[in-house]
């Protein structure tokens, strides 16, 4: 019985991989060529990806790279925390929009942040989409506008 189970669940996983485009596992320059041709900042709504960027990316773009945050998420905390003894730009999510009405953000569609900014009455253009890791990873541009309010991001959905 274990050897049928087995034998499914291989099948199936080998059939998948081949029907599935391959995820990227690395953030790298190439993914934010229409960031790179601005001055504008890059959000991520994702803190893995956020640090991972950080780290990889080289520094004309990871420099204006931020993470946002509004409330007690352990992401948001732990970010916060790091932020003492390393360079990271971690920024109240309010503070960031007030300073910023145009700029990108780069993250899973069903992020807190992206709902918070459509709420809000924000233009978003999708620029690309791609797999990563575990999911679809979309890049947007933002116009807050004159009509853009700041919302909360609800972190818990």
């Amino acid at each position: 019985m274990a050897f049928i189970f087995l034998s499914w669940f291989l099948m199936y996983e080998a059939y998948h991989i081949k029907q599935e485009p391959r995820p990227h596992f690395v953030v790298s320059s190439a993914d934010f060529r229409q960031v790179s041709e601005t001055d504008l900042p890059l959000v991520f709504s994702w803190s893995v990806m956020y640090l991972q960027a950080r780290h990889d990316l080289p520094p004309s773009l990871s420099d204006r790279s931020y993470y946002l945050t509004e409330g007690k998420s352990t992401d948001e905390v732990a970010l916060r925390k790091l932020s003492r003894w390393v360079p990271l730009n971690v920024t109240a999510y309010h503070e960031f929009l007030e300073n910023h009405p145009r700029f990108f953000v780069c993250g899973f569609p069903s992020d807190a942040v992206f709902h918070s900014l459509i709420d809000g009455g924000s233009k978003l253009t999708l620029l690309q989409s791609r797999r990563f890791r575990e999911g679809e990873v979309i890049l947007v541009h933002v116009d807050r506008g004159a009509g853009g309010k700041a919302n909360r991001p609800d972190r818990t959905k």
